[in-house]
């Protein structure tokens, strides 16, 4: 019988299940999802949905209704193929790549598609003096961000993810991920100067 993904607000649902799982825990409501049960695949859905709508809505440009469609699309996907999950322990780490991996196909369909006038962050870079929250252009800014760093950085300033744990997420070296973040910082504090954009000092490089 096919499974049906649940139709649910993120967020939604006992509020027990949005608190954080132990990893044993965590890996039994994995492994009990991958043999079908719908009560488990509903507790990921639950635990997870609101994290990972946010990260696609900071991935995506900030477009809620688009943000919505893609988190759908990721836990159709999820749903699909879960059953070929080998390692449930490596259960977050995949959901965090097929989330990007949507935010990655949905700005390359963008970017095909014809644009209506020039492009939004350079028109809103020049219309920055008229704008009364810069926090805009520094949203513009992340979702231009090269993948492999926005990943790192919004997993760090959005999610407050220790080194360790996006590491562990991204399947890479604290090493590299360190050195990701202050690639990341680097794109971001020069793109603002570019465009006018100060952050305030205590957010200049912080961790």
């Amino acid at each position: 019988m096919a499974r049906s993904t649940p139709d649910r607000r993120p967020g939604a649902g006992n509020a027990v299940t949005n608190k954080a799982k132990r990893p044993v825990e965590l890996t039994d409501t994995v492994g009990k999802a991958r043999r079908g049960d719908e009560a488990a695949f509903e507790i990921l859905f639950n635990l997870y949905s609101r994290r990972i709508l946010n990260f696609i809505h900071a991935s995506s440009g900030r477009d809620e209704e688009v943000s919505r469609d893609l988190l759908q699309d990721t836990f159709l996907k999820v749903h699909a193929k879960l059953a070929g999950l080998r390692d449930e322990t490596r259960f977050e780490s995949w959901l965090y790549s097929i989330a990007s991996n949507c935010c990655r196909d949905h700005l390359r369909k963008k970017r095909r598609e014809p644009a209506a006038d020039t492009d939004l962050v350079e028109r809103t870079a020049a219309s920055a003096p008229l704008l009364p929250d810069e926090a805009g252009i520094v949203r513009l800014v992340v979702a231009r961000m090269p993948e492999d760093l926005r990943k790192v950085f919004l997993l760090k300033k959005m999610e407050e993810r220790t080194f360790e744990e996006i590491a562990d997420l991204l399947d890479c070296s604290i090493r590299t991920a360190k050195y990701r973040m202050k690639r990341a910082w680097n794109f971001l504090l020069k793109e603002l100067k570019r465009r006018g954009v100060r952050l305030p000092g205590n957010e200049i490089g912080k961790d």
